[in-house]
């Protein structure tokens, strides 16, 4: 999940109108033809909250959140811009320039300033049960839920094998209070 911030300062002329927050699926970023004022942006919007997405989403967990400033990538690109029309300051009023300055290509996708990890109630319990299971491996594994993600990474196999194990010996238990029936 891709989140992009604007602080819609006063002194960023053109960004007053962005929205604070969006969230997107795909990695945000300006394309050609946009304009200084143009908000950083991918292309599948999340038309909701993070919480309300994830309630209507309940087999995804857990989710990568990226965050992205649209100041800071206007400021990254800034020499990408230019104004197709002659006499660049031909006494256009400031706050119209940043409509008139475009890009001409796409200047690639922004990177993210920071990255976390949401985790969902039925993915932290499903840890907790592996965690019984193998408390040497996955021991401190939320701590560890920090990019690049390593304990998880090299655990996955294991996790697996738990997983399946764990599945396999609750699905017999069950067979079994249902032959007693």
């Amino acid at each position: 999940m891709h989140r992009v911030r604007c602080g819609g300062q006063s002194s960023a002329v053109g960004h007053g109108r962005h929205r604070r927050l969006s969230l997107f699926l795909d990695q945000p970023q300006l394309f050609a033809g946009d304009n200084r004022a143009s908000s950083l942006r991918g292309r599948e919007l999340v038309g909701a909250s993070l919480e309300e997405y994830l309630d209507g989403a309940p087999d995804v967990s857990p989710v990568v959140i990226r965050t992205y400033g649209c100041l800071a990538y206007h400021q990254a690109i800034d020499g990408q811009f230019v104004m197709p029309l002659p006499a660049a300051d031909s006494g256009f009023p400031s706050e119209l320039r940043p409509y008139f300055d475009v890009l001409q290509r796409d200047p690639g996708p922004a990177q993210a300033t920071e990255e976390y990890i949401q985790i969902s109630q039925p993915f932290r319990m499903a840890m907790d049960t592996l965690l019984e299971a193998e408390p040497l491996l996955l021991a401190q594994w939320e701590a560890s839920l920090a990019p690049p993600y390593l304990q998880i990474y090299h655990a996955r196999a294991k996790m697996r094998l738990l997983a399946c194990e764990l599945l396999n010996e609750w699905l017999g238990a069950l067979r079994g209070s249902r032959q007693d029936v």
